[in-house]
């Protein structure tokens, strides 16, 4: 009777321990995904923090700065030069 009460108990424990490893595991990727997002957002923000640096520093830079020719009412720069194509 002691065996087959001990053999029950090693075949639940057993159960459990399987069942606990498969629920720790689905914890921890789901807290790895978590943490993936988090750092990839902060990744996106300071990107785009330093975007608007670079590009208002660019703008800055060319702030003032004459075109080589026309400016078209498209955008397009027509050279005055014709050594620059135009």
């Amino acid at each position: 009777m002691a065996g087959v009460l001990v053999a029950t108990l090693a075949f639940l424990g057993g159960a459990i321990a399987l069942r606990y490893i498969r629920l720790a595991r689905e914890t921890a990727r789901a807290v790895k995904v978590r943490l993936t997002r988090e750092r990839r957002r902060m990744t996106i923000a300071r990107l785009r923090v330093d975007r608007s640096e670079l590009h208002d520093g660019l703008v800055a830079l060319a702030h003032g700065l004459e075109l080589p020719g026309t400016l078209m009412e498209d955008g397009r720069v027509l050279a005055s030069d014709p050594a620059l194509g135009g």
